[in-house]
């Protein structure tokens, strides 16, 4: 494939099925889990650490209705928490990140589309295992004659071989405007659902903010899911995944 060049992965890429990555997050109303999460704040300049927290969460059940317990907190810092509204969507603050994904992963990213396909270059990096299947490793890398406000600079996109589906993206984002700036990076990984679909694993979110009168922010959120089970069976009994 790689032999055949950059025309030949942009259509490979294009023919890809992102939806594991588009419906992970909208199969959680169907099962319990356990969620790790750390939002941390940064200086915006050294990349120091200035607070963090860490929450354990328990997602389950209770009478057909979604509970959330708070298992384990740690936080260091001063007001750590205060990040998180900041980055993230009420959804995922409620404890119900149904759109997350959508959030986080464009639509139409810029990299496959027709109309700047060559301000990019692509590349194959090999492959992988992921969910202990073969997993073929793509990038994509903006070139210098990319002219826009707000792109994908860089993205790394790890497809399942055999059936040809997207099931974990690294991208990193910029966008530059007179009156806003922001310089972000996310990766999202989904696992194959014990009764069918996909479910999230991993996703993270590095996002560095600049704002007119105000000092540049920078927040990172890390969160892992886990131990899943059906609906009707406890998150904390169950270990799926």
């Amino acid at each position: 494939m790689e032999s055949q060049g950059a025309d030949t992965l942009f259509r490979y890429l294009k023919a890809v099925d992102d939806s594991p990555i588009r419906t992970a997050f909208g199969t959680l109303d169907s099962y319990a889990y356990i969620n790790d999460q750390r939002a941390a704040r940064l200086d915006a300049e050294s990349g120091a650490v200035l607070s963090e927290r860490h929450e354990r969460v328990q997602n389950d059940f209770r009478n057909g209705v979604r509970a959330r317990a708070v298992l384990q907190v740690d936080s260091s810092g001063k007001a750590p928490e205060a990040a998180l509204p900041f980055v993230l969507p009420a959804e995922w603050i409620n404890g119900q990140p149904n759109d997350y994904a959508e959030w986080m992963y464009p639509e139409n990213p810029s990299f496959l589309s027709e109309r700047t396909r060559q301000d990019y270059r692509f590349r194959l990096k090999g492959d992988t295992l992921l969910n202990g299947r073969r997993t073929r490793i793509i990038s994509a890398q903006a070139l210098p004659s990319l002219d826009s406000e707000q792109a994908i600079m860089y993205a790394r996109l790890y497809v399942d071989e055999l059936e040809q589906r997207l099931v974990a993206a690294r991208w990193e984002y910029r966008h530059n405007a007179l009156l806003y700036g922001e310089q972000s990076r996310f990766y999202i990984q989904v696992v194959p659902a014990p009764n069918g679909g996909w479910l999230p694993r991993k996703v993270q979110a590095s996002n560095r903010f600049t704002l007119p009168l105000s000092k540049p922010r920078w927040i990172m959120n890390d969160i892992t899911f886990g131990r899943f089970s059906a609906r009707g069976d406890s998150a904390s009994g169950v270990v799926r995944q």
